[in-house]
C-alpha cells in the first residue's frame, strides 16, 4: 500500500488487472472500525482493507 501525498489518499494495486485502486468514498460503512474500501477505476474490482 502506498500513500499518495498530493491528495492524501491510499492506493492499492488491483489483484485482477494490475492497475491502481483508489479509496471508494461511497461505501456505507467506510472507515468504520478501521475498514477502508478500494475500487479499481479500470475493471471495477472492489475490496476492503482493515487499517
Amino acid at each position: 500500500m502506498k500513500k499518495n501525498i498530493s491528495n492524501k489518499k491510499l492506493t492499492l494495486i488491483c489483484p485482477v488487472c494490475g492497475e491502481s485502486m483508489h479509496e471508494y468514498e461511497y461505501a456505507y460503512d467506510n472507515k468504520v472500525h478501521g475498514k477502508i474500501y478500494f475500487k479499481c477505476d479500470y475493471c471495477g474490482h472492489k475490496e476492503s482493507k482493515i487499517i
